[in-house]
């Protein structure tokens, strides 16, 4: 089977280098920690299980990030 990741460690906000995070096809639902992420410039979330997108992805979009929702 597959190993799908419900939910991302608060730790994942001390990654303050991190640039590309893939986060595809998972079963994500809380996301704020990436906000915190200063060097990020692509996320990618396509075919997560997500109902509706947090809007603070639109504040990462206009800081720069690559989204893919």
């Amino acid at each position: 089977g597959n190993n799908q990741i419900v939910e991302l460690p608060t730790s994942i906000g001390s990654l303050k280098s991190l640039k590309y995070l893939f986060l595809r096809s998972n079963l994500l639902s809380k996301l704020e920690f990436l906000g915190s992420l200063p060097k990020l410039k692509y996320l990618n979330l396509e075919k997560n299980k997500m109902a509706s997108y947090p809007d603070f992805l639109n504040k990462l979009e206009d800081r720069g990030v690559k989204v893919f929702k």
